[in-house]
């Protein structure tokens, strides 16, 4: 739906997932309807989120930041290289 990248708000409920990666839970969202999530420790699959979000963010007609976010305790925090 439109409002997909509203599920990062309640940051408290990522924690049951966060605590099954390896690496830090990291989230993009390119566009206002789309929600992208990968472990951290995996490369690869950083990799495709980001380039999945590079291409969402080209092909919609309202583009958000291309910010990368750690899921932690106390909340999201910026992650961007």
């Amino acid at each position: 739906s439109y409002f997909s990248s509203s599920r990062l708000l309640p940051h408290g409920e990522w924690a049951a997932y966060a605590a099954t990666l390896r690496g830090p839970l990291l989230a993009m969202m390119p566009v206002p309807n789309a929600l992208l999530y990968a472990d951290g420790d995996d490369a690869a699959a950083v990799e495709h989120m980001q380039r999945e979000a590079r291409s969402l963010a080209r092909s919609h007609p309202l583009p958000l930041p291309q910010r990368v976010l750690r899921w932690t305790p106390g909340g999201w925090v910026d992650h961007t290289d």
